[in-house]
Order: structure tokens, then C-alpha cells, then sequence
């Protein structure tokens, strides 16, 4: 599967919290992404976000614009350079549903 680098910066204020990575047409292009598609960011870890076209202004300087989330979850910062390429996804085996540990939660029972 094929992958680009690319440069972090800073997210729209828009973008803030919602999971978004923005991408310039020719990164959509070589990536076969379309908007909405989920992507793979790798820096020092690897977290995934859900990607959008960037803004004209940004077309073409080979900026991924990503929040302080998802750099935290990458282990990157402003500036840093990072691998992206489009996720990869298998169908789930086996869910499991848990309370969170310690909670009180308590179930009726059938």
C-alpha cells in the first residue's frame, strides 16, 4: 500500500476535537482517498483520523493539518514529519462490551 510524509501543522480552529486530518488534492490523488476516508498517521506511534481536503491556501505544500489530539496520539509535534497512508481494516471477530473498571454499575437481571 502506498504512503507519502508530510509536514504537521496546525488544525483548522474548526477541526478542533473532531478527529479530522486535512490533506492537500494531490495528497487525496496519490493516496486513492476521498473525503471521509480514514487514514493511518505514523510519527513516533501510530493513531489513525478521518481525512478531509484542505483549504486552497494550503494546496500544495505538503501539510497535513492535524489537532493537538491526534499529534499527542502520534507522538508528534508542529513541524515534525510523519507517514501517512490509507487505513487498512478487517472485519471484527468478537466484540466485547465492559464497564469501565470500578464503576458502579449495576444490571437488572432477565
Amino acid at each position: 500500500m502506498k504512503d507519502i510524509h508530510l509536514k504537521v501543522a496546525k488544525a483548522y480552529p474548526n477541526d478542533s476535537a473532531r478527529g479530522i486530518a486535512r490533506l492537500d488534492p494531490n495528497a487525496l490523488l496519490t493516496l486513492r482517498l476521498s473525503p471521509g476516508d480514514i487514514i493511518e498517521i505514523e510519527g513516533k506511534r501510530m493513531t489513525a483520523a478521518k481525512v478531509w481536503r484542505a483549504d486552497r491556501q494550503d494546496w500544495s505544500q505538503d501539510y497535513i493539518r492535524i489537532d493537538g489530539f491526534i499529534r499527542q496520539n502520534a507522538g508528534v509535534g508542529i513541524g515534525d514529519r510523519v507517514k501517512i497512508r490509507k487505513a487498512r481494516f478487517a472485519d471484527a471477530q468478537k466484540i466485547i462490551l465492559a464497564p469501565p473498571s470500578g464503576s458502579n454499575m449495576h444490571y437488572a437481571r432477565p
